[in-house]
C-alpha cells in the first residue's frame, strides 16, 4: 500500500484537512439547527430556544475545529525543511484553504455590510 502522506508534514496537512472538513460539517449542522429554531417562532418557545442553543454550540465547535486545523497546518509548515522538496506541501496548503475559508467568508460579509451601511463600527 502506498502512503499518500509520506512525510510528517504531509500527515499534519492531512489532519488539518480532516479537522477543517469536520468544522464544515459542524457548521452546516449548527446552521440548520439555528435556522430551524428561528423558523419555529412563537409556536413553541422552548423548542425554538433549545434548537438555537444547540446551533450555537455546534457553530462554536466548528470554530474550534477550524482553529485546530490551522494549528495542524502551521505545525506541518514547521516540519518542512528549507530548500528540500516535500510532497506534503500541497496537503498543507489545502489544509490552510479549508480552514481559512470561513475567516475569508466572514470578513467579506462584514465588509459587504459595512459598505452597504447596514452596520457601523
Amino acid at each position: 500500500m502506498i502512503d499518500m502522506f509520506p512525510t510528517p508534514a504531509g500527515r499534519y496537512g492531512q489532519w488539518s484537512i480532516i479537522s477543517g472538513l469536520i468544522g464544515w460539517v459542524l457548521v452546516l449542522v449548527g446552521g440548520g439547527l439555528f435556522w430551524a429554531g428561528r423558523s419555529i417562532g412563537d409556536d413553541d418557545q422552548n423548542l425554538a430556544s433549545l434548537l438555537i442553543d444547540f446551533g450555537r454550540t455546534f457553530n462554536g465547535l466548528a470554530a474550534v475545529a477550524w482553529l485546530l486545523g490551522v494549528i495542524f497546518a502551521a505545525a506541518g509548515v514547521t516540519m518542512i525543511m528549507n530548500k528540500v522538496p516535500d510532497p506534503g506541501w500541497r496537503w498543507i496548503i489545502i489544509g490552510f484553504v479549508v480552514n481559512g475559508a470561513p475567516m475569508v467568508l466572514v470578513a467579506g460579509y462584514v465588509g459587504y455590510l459595512k459598505v452597504t451601511g447596514q452596520i457601523k463600527f
